[in-house]
């Protein structure tokens, strides 16, 4: 099954080649939304070793980028949905 994430920092997609196999992280937003790296709570892995399939372009001004389409089992699509409102980075294996 395929399924596609947004990763927090757009930029971090140059790193990621199709092909590539990747583990996502996630880091939820504490009490009211923000981010703050002297109290962030650590890293969740909600993924290990997915194979990236493809770097989805971007069709709009308004859309960030960051698109990264993996294939996954339906139980690890249905968490990496669950963490859209997450900041999600990756490691690369």
């Amino acid at each position: 099954m395929l399924t596609t994430i947004r990763l927090a920092d757009p930029g971090a997609v140059a790193a990621v080649h199709v092909g590539e196999r990747i583990n996502v992280l996630a880091v939820t937003a504490g009490d009211g939304g923000a981010y703050d790296a002297g109290d962030s709570p650590p890293a969740a892995v909600i993924g290990q070793h997915l194979l990236v399939a493809s770097l989805p372009a971007v069709h709009s001004g308004d859309d960030p980028g960051g698109l990264v389409e993996v294939a996954a089992t339906p139980a690890v699509a249905a968490a990496l949905a669950g963490a859209a409102n997450a900041r999600l980075s990756v490691t690369i294996d």
